[in-house]
C-alpha cells in the first residue's frame, strides 16, 4: 500500500518522473570513453588544460552518475591550482566539488556529498572553500526542481559565517529556488547584498594572480535566480537601484546578471527597462542591459531585439558591452 501510496504521488509531482526517467535513460546509454579521459589525463601538464579535463569528464557523464573517474584520480584532482569556474567561483577544489554535481546523483546527494558540506557537529570540513563548492554543487544538482533541498541550502546560508561559504550557499540556494518566487529565500539572499563587503572580502592567490571572493556578487545571481521569469517590479528596483548606490564593481556585475534573469522570457514587458540600462553610463549596466534583451526575447528570433543588439555590437564604447551583445544574438536565435 505504501508503495502504490509513493508511486501515485510521483504520478502527480511536476518534475520528478521526468527526472527519473531521463535518469534511467541516461545511465542505460552511457557511452562516455574512460580511456580517453585517461589519455588526455596523462598528457596535460598545465592547469587549464587540467581543470578542463575534469570539465570535459563532467559533461561526458553528464546525468549518468558515473564518477569512477573522479574517484580514481583523487589525487590527481587536487593538483589544479587555477578553477574552471573562476568567473562565479573563484575557490580552489570549487571545479572539482562542483563537477559531481554534473553526475545525476539527487536522491542520494547529500550523502554523497556529505564529505564537502559544513558539519553542524566539528562546524567544519576542513576547508572553506571545499563547503561553499559543495553547496554551490547541491545547488546546480536541485536547479529549478529544489523543493526538498531549499531548506537545507537556505538554513545554510543564514548560518555561514565565513565569505566562500555564504558565496557557494547564495549561489545554490538560488538555483535550488529558482523561478519560485520565494519571499523568504529572496530576503536571505538580498541581506548578503546589502552587507556590500567586496572590499574587506577575503582574498587567495592561484597561480600569482589574487580573487577577490565576494558574496555579494553571488547575491545579486541568486536574488535574480529566486526571481527568474516573473518579471517583478520590486527585485529590479532592489538591484537597479543598489547597483546606482555601489561603487564595487563585482557587486554591479552580478546585480547585471541578476536583472536578466528576473525578465526571462518577458519580451515587450522588459522594454522600458531594457531602454533604461542601455543608455547608463556605466558599462556594466549597458552590458546588461544586452543581456536583459537576451533573456526577454530568449529564443523568440524578434527582428527589433536583433536590430539592438547588432547596432550595440558595432556602436558602444565598450568591448564588454560589444561582446555581450553579439553572445546574446545567439539567445533571441538559438531555435
Amino acid at each position: 500500500m505504501k508503495k502504490r501510496l509513493k508511486n501515485g504521488c510521483a504520478i502527480f509531482s511536476v518534475f520528478y518522473p521526468v527526472i527519473e526517467l531521463h535518469l534511467q535513460f541516461l545511465i542505460r546509454n552511457n557511452k562516455a570513453d574512460l580511456r580517453l579521459l585517461e589519455r588526455i589525463k596523462d598528457e596535460v601538464r598545465h592547469s587549464v588544460t587540467h581543470n578542463a579535463t575534469v570539465l570535459a569528464n563532467g559533461l561526458m557523464h553528464c546525468g549518468t552518475t558515473s564518477d569512477q573517474f573522479l574517484r580514481d584520480y583523487l589525487n590527481w584532482l587536487g593538483k589544479a591550482r587555477r578553477v574552471i569556474f573562476s568567473i562565479i567561483f573563484p575557490y580552489k577544489y570549487g571545479s572539482h566539488i562542483c563537477n559531481l554535481n554534473i553526475l545525476g546523483h539527487e536522491k542520494e546527494a547529500l550523502r554523497l556529498m556529505s564529505a564537502y558540506l559544513p558539519k553542524e557537529v566539528n562546524g567544519s570540513s576542513g576547508s572553506v572553500y571545499t563547503e561553499g563548492g559543495g553547496l554551490f554543487a547541491l545547488g546546480l544538482i536541485h536547479a529549478n526542481h529544489g523543493a526538498g533541498m531549499t531548506e537545507y541550502l537556505l538554513n545554510q546560508c543564514k548560518e555561514a559565517t565565513s565569505e566562500p561559504v555564504r558565496h557557494g550557499a547564495c549561489l545554490g540556494l538560488g538555483l535550488a529556488a529558482m523561478g519560485t518566487g520565494r519571499e523568504d529565500v529572496y530576503e536571505q539572499i538580498k541581506s548578503n547584498l546589502y552587507q556590500d563587503d567586496a572590499v574587506s572580502g577575503e582574498t587567495m592567490c592561484l597561480d600569482s594572480e589574487v580573487t577577490q571572493l565576494d558574496k555579494s556578487e553571488s547575491a545579486g545571481i541568486g536574488m535574480g535566480l529566486v526571481m527568474l521569469g516573473t518579471g517583478s517590479s520590486r527585485t529590479i528596483e532592489d538591484l537597479y537601484g543598489y547597483a546606482k548606490e555601489t561603487a564595487h564593481e563585482k557587486i554591479i556585475r552580478g546585480i547585471a546578471i541578476g536583472i536578466a534573469l528576473v525578465m526571462y522570457g518577458r519580451q515587450e514587458e522588459a522594454d522600458q527597462l531594457i531602454d533604461s540600462l542601455t543608455k547608463d553610463n556605466d558599462p556594466i549596466l549597458r552590458w546588461s542591459g544586452m543581456a536583459t534583451i537576451a533573456m526577454a526575447y530568449c529564443g523568440t528570433g524578434k527582428n527589433r531585439a536583433v536590430e539592438r543588439l547588432l547596432h550595440a555590437a558595432v556602436s558602444d564604447t565598450s568591448d564588454d558591452v560589444r561582446r555581450w551583445a553579439v553572445t546574446s544574438l545567439g539567445f533571441i536565435l538559438f531555435k
